[in-house]
């Protein structure tokens, strides 16, 4: 417990970066697009890889189950 009398734990700082993606994107195995770009804010390039994926498919009307893979890195930006 904290000072405050609440658990120390709802008030630790989590660090989160901001990345971007930019380049082609393919779905099964199948490039769909040549160039797309997006940027997110996350805790691991990991986590950020899935949301600009999720995001993708949102922008483009897939089913969530659908195979998206971003071909290419995910830059940090500082």
């Amino acid at each position: 417990m904290s000072v405050t009398g609440r658990p120390s734990f709802l008030f630790e700082e989590v660090l989160m970066y901001k990345y971007r993606f930019s380049g082609p994107v393919s779905e099964f195995g199948r490039c769909i697009t040549e160039h797309w770009e997006g940027e997110t804010t996350a805790i691991s390039k990991a986590r950020a890889r899935a949301n600009l994926e999720y995001r993708f498919k949102k922008q483009h009307n897939k089913y969530p189950s659908a195979k998206i893979t971003l071909v290419g890195d995910i830059q940090t930006i500082l």
